[in-house]
Order: C-alpha cells, then sequence, then structure tokens
C-alpha cells in the first residue's frame, strides 16, 4: 500500500519547465519588441536593459518590487533579480517567451515562493504553453546536476575577490569599459539593503560567445532565447558566476551529451565563458580544472 502511495505520488508530481512560451505573434521583431516592453512596464515591471545577442532575436532584462523583496530576503534568489524576457523570429512569426519562475526557484534553491511574479508576467504577456524539460520535478530540480561528476547550483565559479562591495563594483565596471570587444553589460540590478549586484553579459566573441553557442544548440521547435544573456553576482567583494556547466545544462536539461544538437558541440565553451568573465572582471584566469562537458 505504501509503494502504490509513493508511486501514486510521483507520477501526481508536477512537472517543470524552463520557459514560458507567452504568444507567437505575427509582423516584425522591432514592432513585438516594443508591444511586448510597453506591456511590461504597464504590468509593473522595470526595464533594466535589453540587447540583440544575433540577428532575429531579442532579449528585455526586467526586474520588479517582488523580485526585488525576494532576493532581499533569500541570498538565492540574487540570481533571479532580473526576469529575461526574449522575442524570437522563427519561420516568419516572432515567439515572445520568459523564463518560468517556479522552474527557477527550485532551480536556484529560492524558498519563498514566485507565484506572484508569475501571475503578473502571465497577465503582462500571456501563458500558451511551457517547455524545454520533459521530466522536472521540483525536487529533481533542487539537487539537479546534468550527469556524474558535473556542477550543482551551488558549484559556482569564483572569478575574482576584492576588498569590498564598493571596490568590486567599480573595478568590474571599468574591466568591462576595457573589454568590451569581448564583453559587455546587459544590465545591472543592485538589490536594495544588501551588497549584492547582478549584472547580465553579452560574450559577444570565441567559444564562449552568445551567437556560437545558441547557434549550435538551441534548435528545436520553440526556442530557448531566453536563456542569454549570462550573469555574474557581485556579492560584497566576491564577483561569481554560475558554473556554465550547470547554467547551460538547467536550460537545456534534454539536450543529449552526442549528436546534433548536442553538448559536444560545445565541448569548449565552459572553460571559454569561465576565461572570458574572469577576464572581463579583472580576475586572474587558471588553466587547472578543466570546465568541457567532458571531464573525468
Amino acid at each position: 500500500m505504501l509503494l502504490w502511495l509513493s508511486l501514486v505520488s510521483g507520477a501526481m508530481a508536477e512537472r517543470l519547465k524552463p520557459f514560458i512560451l507567452a504568444d507567437v505573434q505575427p509582423g516584425s521583431l522591432s514592432a513585438v519588441v516594443e508591444q511586448v516592453s510597453t506591456k511590461l512596464r504597464q504590468a509593473g515591471f522595470r526595464i533594466v536593459g535589453s540587447y540583440a545577442p544575433y540577428g532575429d532575436a531579442y532579449v528585455i532584462a526586467v526586474t520588479s518590487p517582488e523580485l526585488l523583496r525576494i532576493a532581499r530576503k533569500d541570498h538565492n534568489a540574487a540570481w533571479l533579480a532580473a526576469m529575461r524576457v526574449a522575442a524570437t523570429r522563427v519561420g516568419g512569426k516572432v515567439q515572445v517567451s520568459y523564463l518560468n519562475p517556479a522552474y527557477f526557484r527550485h532551480a536556484y534553491r529560492i524558498e519563498p515562493s514566485l507565484s506572484a511574479v508569475a501571475d503578473r508576467l502571465r497577465d503582462a504577456l500571456g501563458r500558451h504553453l511551457a517547455f524545454g524539460a520533459r521530466r522536472m520535478t521540483a525536487k529533481k530540480l533542487r539537487r539537479y546536476h546534468y550527469a556524474f561528476g558535473m556542477e550543482y547550483f551551488d558549484d559556482q565559479v569564483e572569478l575574482a575577490d576584492y576588498d569590498d562591495h564598493k571596490q568590486a563594483l567599480r573595478k568590474v565596471r571599468e574591466q568591462m569599459r576595457m573589454h568590451r570587444g569581448k564583453v559587455s553589460q546587459v544590465y545591472q540590478v543592485d538589490i536594495p539593503g544588501t551588497k549584492r549586484t547582478l549584472i547580465g553579459v553579452q560574450i559577444k566573441k570565441g567559444d564562449g560567445a552568445d551567437q556560437l553557442i545558441m547557434q549550435r544548440i538551441d534548435k528545436s521547435r520553440y526556442r530557448h532565447t531566453a536563456h542569454l544573456p549570462y550573469e555574474i553576482l557581485i556579492d560584497d567583494g566576491k564577483v561569481l558566476a554560475l558554473h556554465p556547466r550547470f547554467r547551460i545544462a538547467i536550460d537545456f536539461p534534454d539536450l543529449k551529451m552526442s549528436g546534433q544538437p548536442s553538448f559536444f558541440q560545445i565541448i569548449n565553451s565552459p572553460t571559454a565563458i569561465i576565461q572570458t568573465l574572469t577576464e572581463a572582471v579583472g580576475g586572474e584566469n587558471s588553466t587547472e580544472g578543466s570546465a568541457d562537458f567532458f571531464r573525468d
């Protein structure tokens, strides 16, 4: 009897997916982006940055009073202080999508509910369907890693370490300006009442470049454009990044290890991302601990 109840409970566990398809619209990408931006502002979101990572794609980063309150209360929620909304032109129409707050609440081990944020996004943009994963329960997400030997959420990369938050923020800004050819800032969110700042960055060149990675692995019917941009978190004096083997895999959990598309096609990208971000924030690069997708 207990076994039967356990099986039923497991079967009934909610399956979560990383992205929400809000709508598919005709028209130009620029017109849809303008409409989406207006709807987000009217719903109480603040646009903190936006960019076109490559042709036919646009990403808008937004925050809100709810997100900032939760980020102030819950340390892990700092990684979600900016929600990503995307518009992608596919087959003559524009897909509007955004991060699924319920999915990332568990993936980033956040305790407070994000249901109010999810409701606000749904009311502003719509919710046609969730996509991007098949068998991800809340329990699995909270202990997620792609495969044996790969990183979990809390296996974060320390890119640099400064004396305090003020110095770290100043140094990161200086370094970003010096390395615009490789990395540029998309947004910045300062979390009130804390010494934490979330910065979204575009990686423009190398094996970790936004365009290179997405062109190789983002091949599904509904695009994962809201995977971008990558983030760095200034936490007091430390400058951190989610490990690329976690950060990419949590957004593409169904992507296979080999074949096409697959992680094999971006085998060098995790190492390249770490090296690029480390250089971009003034840290010291190290060749120790290769970060490709096929380590022992």
